[in-house]
């Protein structure tokens, strides 16, 4: 049985895109193969917590439950509206246009 695929894409400077080119060709696979080798093994999960924490991550248990508490107390369980790529988007456009105004005054 073969996975459902989905695409997605990247923007890259120009060295780093010439770095994965050279890597994937040394290994002998194309560049989608070496990225999504690459992938997999960065984002490998460690046994005792599924999907959420990969061995070597700098977060403890304790630490990922903190958090949890810390995000329940502030939005008591209420989801923002929207797509939170979206507002970050938006927010980063605010500041850089908020930096632009500061820096020409």
């Amino acid at each position: 049985m073969v996975a459902e695929k989905k695409r997605i894409t990247l923007e890259v400077d120009a060295g780093l895109q010439e770095r994965l080119k050279a890597a994937a060709a040394g290994r002998g696979v194309s560049v989608q193969e070496y990225c999504e080798t690459t992938l997999e093994k960065e984002l490998s999960v460690g046994a005792d917590a599924p999907g959420i924490v990969r061995q070597g991550w700098p977060l403890s248990r304790e630490r990922l439950d903190a958090i949890r508490s810390l995000r329940h107390e502030i939005f008591r369980g209420r989801q923002l509206p929207g797509d939170s790529v979206d507002i970050i988007r938006e927010e980063r456009e605010k500041r850089a246009a908020h930096l632009d105004r500061v820096s020409r005054s």
